[in-house]
This record gives structure tokens, sequence and C-alpha cells, in this order.
């Protein structure tokens, strides 16, 4: 991943020095010779790390990188000083959020270390927000989920007992066509075993498949000839004996 290193400075030669030293790392470098300028770079793009000189003519340091930080947290600050004594070190580090002094003149080797290390932390903090945002969304699914899960559940129940006793329906209607007394018996046999099964506390699910049961306990009979059902069993073929 390509970052983006934004360097201010009123001194050309001193932006020249820094973007030489990093350029190299590959870092995409934007440059800005004043804090208004920097301020543009900031609104302009996502940056990685800030290098500002301390003391600047019309916004110093310390209040340029303090608006860097109101308008890019997760920017981590550079100051780049000659001349810095205590109290600047204070201040940068109370308005500014100010995570490294730099002196001038630097070595080159440190400077490119603490840019390294700059952007990984900001690659952890950037990480950690990715994964908090997708953890939100996660969690909010889940709680939709939750909350729609018992009607969905009944739902998908209702519809599934409405299917199978629209199959019932359909059968119990075949032998009724098939044949009007097989159909009567069938139907009587159900509110028998409807009572039944009351009775014995048998209720809900299981009183409905008991009398459903009982209202198909003859489907199989659609399948014989018509003549054959009357007729006295001692009356039928051998073959008729089998296909019974």
């Amino acid at each position: 991943m390509e970052h983006t290193v934004l360097l201010v400075d009123d001194e050309r030669n001193i932006l020249n020095s820094l973007e030489r030293a990093l350029r190299r790392d590959g870092y995409r470098i934007l440059t800005a010779e004043n804090g208004a300028d920097g301020l543009v770079q900031i609104k302009g793009n996502r940056v990685a790390l800030v290098i500002s000189d301390h003391r600047m003519p019309g916004m110093d340091g310390v209040e340029f990188l303090s608006k860097v930080k109101a308008a890019s947290p997760e920017t981590i600050g550079f100051m780049l000083t000659g001349c810095a004594d205590l109290k600047d070190v204070m201040a940068a580090i109370n308005r500014g959020e100010v995570a490294r002094y730099i002196t001038k003149p630097w070595n080159d080797d440190e400077l490119k270390a603490a840019a390294k290390e700059a952007v990984e932390r900001f690659n952890l903090v950037d990480e950690n927000r990715r994964l908090e945002a997708v953890t939100r969304q996660q969690n909010a699914a889940l709680k939709d989920l939750n909350a729609n899960l018992e009607k969905k559940v009944e739902e998908k129940t209702r519809k599934i007992r409405e299917n199978f006793f629209s199959f019932v329906k359909i059968f119990s209607n075949m032998m009724e066509l098939y044949d009007h007394n097989v159909g009567g018996r069938s139907r009587r046999f159900a509110a028998m075993a409807k009572r039944l099964s009351a009775r014995m506390g048998l209720d809900g699910v299981d009183g409905e498949l008991i009398e459903t049961a009982a209202l198909l306990h003859n489907i199989g009979l659609i399948g014989l000839p018509r003549e054959m059902i009357d007729r006295d069993e001692e009356l039928l073929t051998t073959d008729e004996r089998a296909l019974l």
C-alpha cells in the first residue's frame, strides 16, 4: 500500500532534502510551504504522516498540527525544529499531539526509521478502525437476525403446514372421487381418531398427525380396480390378491 506523507516547511531546500530522504521508501510525497497550503493538502488527501516545521510565518507548526489533528485525527504528526525548548515541546504535545520531535539537522536513517514506525502505527489504527466497523455491521446484522428469527421460523412453519395439509386435502379428494364410500369411511375414521387422541391428551402436532394418518389410511385403495373393492375377498383371484 502506498502511503502519503506531507512535508510542510517555509524553506524550499528543507522540503527538497526531506523529499529526497523519504521518496526512495515508496511514499507518495506532498509538499507545502505554509500551514494554510498544508491544510488544503490534508483536506484533499488521505495523509498518513505530516512532518511540519515548527517556526513558520503566519501559522506556526503547533497551530498547524493541531488543525491537522482536528481535520484528520488518524494522521500522525512530526515536528521539525532547529531550537526546541521544553515550553515548545509541551505546547506541541498538548495542542498538536505531536508524535515525535525531529531536530535540524537530522539523520536520514533515523528519519526514515521514524517515518516507517509512524506509518506502521497508522496502518494499525486504520485496521482497528476497519475491524470495529465490520464488528458493528455484524452486530447490527446479528441483532436484526435475532429480532426476526422467531418471526421467520413461524412464517416458514406456517407455509410448510399449509403445503402439507394442501396435499392431504388433494389425496382426500382423490379418495372421494375414486369411491364415495371409501372417502366417507376415511373421514369417519379421521373424526374418531381425532376424538380418541384428544381423550388421550394428544393434541397439537401429534393430534394433527394422527387425524391425518386416519384420513389417509386407505389411500392405497385408489390404485386398485374399482370392481375389486366391494367384492368378497374369498372371491378374489390369486392375481387380485397379490394386487390387493
